[in-house]
């Protein structure tokens, strides 16, 4: 009765009654009553027109977003995504070069080494280790909630830039590497591409980072914390944005740098 619920709480929410509501839709006030009692279908046209009234989306009030949700804690879920989406369009515009970004594009090269870092072990230059300092930390494939941090799922080992170390410290343990695995933070990042994470780096809200639920892989995800609760987004519109408790997840690191691609 998802749609019921979620039909009555925004209408009480928004201060009107089923004669106000059918005044600013059109639809008849005995239809209102049938569909807050669940007995009538929504009509999809009907569905557009109550969606428009209350500002939200016509899956909010269906009930396919946010569906395990109470209707109070999905109405105050959706309008937290819609102000974070509305703060990341924002932030966009307003930055002027790529230090202000959550993460950094690839190092040029230097004007005494025109060779640029590559993707793989196999494609870096001789010169690779020549002017990317301070040693070299894993590469993961995957990282699994069932055992972290496996040596058993590391591909290589890569030097870490001189510029990282520099800014965010030498320690390399707190380090590492990570293949996506999928493009669900297209046009971002690349599937196949590679990010280097530091752990216990202070998370502020839009940043990206590499998380992982109580089971399952880790991923990649951009997330904001509010409290007891934890908003997990894809840059990539195609997968849904979610809302869950803060201690079903375990954030594994920032993101501070990535590859261009494969």
């Amino acid at each position: 009765m998802q749609f019921t619920e979620r039909l009555q709480f925004l209408r009480v929410e928004k201060g009107i009654d089923e004669k106000e509501l059918s005044d600013a839709t059109g639809i008849s006030e005995s239809v209102i009553r049938l569909y807050e009692k669940g007995k009538l279908h929504i009509e999809l046209e009907h569905l557009k027109k109550l969606a428009d009234v209350f500002e939200v989306t016509p899956k909010l009030l269906l009930g396919t977003m946010f569906p395990d949700l109470t209707p109070e804690e999905a109405l105050s879920s959706y309008r937290l995504v819609q102000e974070l989406v509305e703060t990341r369009e924002k932030e966009k515009q307003s930055q002027d070069n790529a230090s202000s970004s959550v993460i950094e594009d690839e190092p040029a090269a230097s004007e005494d080494n025109n060779t640029e870092p590559a993707s793989s072990s196999e494609e870096r230059p001789a010169s690779w280790d020549g002017y990317l300092k301070s040693g070299k930390v894993a590469l993961f494939k995957r990282i699994k909630a069932d055992n972290p941090f496996d040596d058993n799922e590391v591909e290589d080992h890569w030097s870490l830039y001189g510029a990282i170390s520099s800014l965010y410290g030498n320690d390399l343990i707190n380090y590492y590497y990570l293949r996506v695995q999928d493009d669900s933070m297209l046009p971002t990042v690349h599937d196949q591409a590679v990010v280097l994470v530091k752990k216990n780096l202070a998370i502020n809200n839009n940043d990206l980072v590499v998380i992982m639920g109580q089971q399952g892989e880790a991923m990649l995800r951009r997330v904001t914390l509010y409290d007891d609760k934890i908003v997990i987004i894809c840059d990539n519109t195609a997968y849904p944005t979610e809302v869950h408790n803060t201690a079903d997840y375990t954030i594994l690191g920032k993101v501070l740098w990535k590859t261009n691609g494969i």
